[in-house]
């Protein structure tokens, strides 16, 4: 038996693996790493079902890339086409002939609306380090036990700790920096996007990222416009990032913020669209750190935590492997059930991360694309990816998951 991807749907994310140990005691599941990830296909998926980042773990020189599920191009039209109505029975009378290049035919030409619009990215948040010296003895782990993404190393002879989570209850990304050594944390925070944007500070202590998704982006290459904005259509959103020091200076310039010197360092990233008309109003989330840690956690695990599979066999030594080296070994001997058990709970974490009551449905890529040219546009691909994203949800004892699929049909 060999573990494959069989879609390039919210499975894809799946891939990941291929860098990244197991279960310990059954209440403990990771993907684990002993070097930062070299492309985005290797770093590692966070989510609350609305919001998405993928988490890179460079030790100095961090990336969460961001994004949005209402962040797409164009803009609210009637998408079906007038004429299907009047075409419906000479499709039907080909399809009774047997002349099915006729009933593609007339389809085509009749009943076909537009190319749909494209799932886009919203931003990425690039956190530098200010740390003197190379950066040494890198862990990152992704533990979907409890989705939270941490990523550990030393540099300069202290030893940083970065933690990352998305909440569902407080609908924020937190991340907490924090090191060993009293004033250590020192780090340059900016935001940028692939989209149209402007940056701003406000204050020393928070960013504000104002972005606007284009009207159009082309399905083809060969289409003479690519990429088109519109200043009266398309959806607007902004990403907010507060700056919790404790101890230290903060500064700002205007698309930046510094902080230095301090004990550790709590950002709090919001974000916001005007999708379905909305108000672009952020909620300011005064919560204290360990409050949003386990609000967090609390919510996550009771849902991860209904299922567990045992494939009966433990193997000490593969799972003492990163898993990137496992996942080699399993190409080779196959036997190692453990990593069996991690794949499958993975996929029910992706689901979790990527659907949530209230949202829209898990995409093509579930929630996760850093292109404004993802394959196959990252949309709803509904002759097959859509339900194959969810063909985990009853099974897998995540019955809620289904909803935002049920409420968009």
């Amino acid at each position: 038996m060999k573990i494959k991807t069989i879609s390039f749907s919210l499975a894809i994310m799946m891939i990941s693996l291929s860098e990244c140990t197991n279960l310990e005691a059954k209440d403990k599941v990771e993907l684990w790493y002993e070097q930062p990830a070299k492309e985005w296909m290797s770093s590692v998926p966070i989510g609350n079902g609305r919001i998405g980042a993928m988490v890179y773990g460079n030790p100095l020189q961090e990336v969460y890339q961001l994004n949005e599920e209402s962040i797409w191009s164009g803009y609210p039209q009637d998408w079906n086409n007038p004429k299907a109505a009047n075409a419906l029975p000479q499709v039907r009378e080909a399809v009774d002939r047997g002349d099915y290049a006729k009933a593609s035919e007339l389809w085509k030409a009749n009943a076909q609306g537009p190319y749909t619009a494209r799932y886009l990215p919203m931003a990425n948040l690039m956190l530098d380090q200010l740390t003197r010296g190379e950066a040494r003895n890198l862990y990152r782990e992704l533990n979907i036990s409890n989705a939270l993404s941490t990523v550990t190393y030393e540099a300069d002879g202290v030893k940083y700790r970065r933690t990352s989570f998305i909440s569902y209850p407080d609908q924020v990304m937190v991340i907490k920096i924090a090191a060993d050594r009293p004033q250590a944390v020192s780090l340059h925070i900016r935001l940028n996007s692939l989209l149209r944007y402007t940056v701003q500070t406000k204050g020393e202590k928070t960013l504000i990222l104002n972005g606007k998704a284009p009207a159009y982006v082309a399905n083809r290459d060969y289409d003479p416009h690519q990429v088109v904005y519109d200043d009266k259509r398309g959806t607007q959103f902004k990403v907010q990032v507060e700056l919790l020091p404790d101890g230290g200076h903060c500064e700002a310039n205007d698309s930046a913020l510094t902080v230095r010197n301090a004990n550790e360092v709590v950002l709090l990233l919001s974000a916001v669209t005007d999708f379905g008309n909305k108000k672009m109003t952020l909620k300011k989330c005064k919560r204290p750190y360990q409050e949003l840690l386990q609000r967090h956690t609390d919510d996550h695990q009771q849902l991860f935590n209904r299922l567990q599979l045992s494939l009966g066999t433990e193997n000490l030594q593969k799972e003492a492997l990163p898993t990137n080296e496992r996942l080699k070994s399993f190409e080779q001997d196959p036997t190692d059930n453990g990593l069996t058990e991690l794949y499958y709970q993975y996929g029910r974490y992706l689901l979790i991360a990527s659907s949530r009551p209230g949202g829209l449905p898990a995409n093509l890529q579930g929630i996760w694309n850093r292109s404004t040219n993802a394959p196959w546009d990252s949309k709803y691909t509904i002759n097959i990816n859509t339900e194959m994203n969810y063909w985990l949800a009853e099974v897998a004892n995540l019955s809620e998951m289904h909803q935002p699929l049920f409420s968009m049909l």
